[in-house]
């Protein structure tokens, strides 16, 4: 089992848009609670337990940097975005009220899905973005 302090952020590394908000995550974050990891690196996912194929449905949070067998700290798609706003510094009151508005969640859940399955036409692709606070297995 990995273990780690981290909380480990697996996003698609080749996408302009998944790439552009690690980098926004690194600014806010400066490397104190997260490390990421691009789905392109298929040897540190399978030393995490995850399928690369999972990513169909969208960026994985692992809480805490844990390899779970009963998944409970795994968040995925919408609900990984929700949780890493959370616990990013300065965001927990956006989630908040975001959860607060009728109807909102609904309609960005499905909005997400949709940017994720077409996030190449509307963004484009770039060479595999590494982060500069990379996580790394052992």
């Amino acid at each position: 089992m990995t273990t780690t302090g981290f909380n480990i952020v697996i996003y698609d590394g080749n996408c302009n848009l998944c790439t552009t908000f690690v980098k926004l995550m690194e600014q806010v974050d400066g490397g104190k609670l997260f490390r990421y990891v691009p789905l392109q690196r298929e040897e540190v996912l399978h030393s995490l337990g995850i399928d690369p194929a999972e990513m169909a449905e969208g960026v994985i949070l692992l809480e805490g940097g844990e390899k779970l067998s009963k998944q409970e700290g795994k968040y995925q798609g919408m609900a990984a975005i929700e949780r890493i706003g959370q616990l990013l510094p300065g965001f927990p009151h956006l989630v908040q009220l975001y959860h607060q508005i009728p109807g909102v969640k609904p309609l960005v859940t499905s909005g997400y899905a949709w940017v994720r399955d077409h996030r190449y036409q509307l963004f484009g692709q770039c060479p595999t973005y590494e982060s500069q606070y990379p996580f790394c297995s052992p």
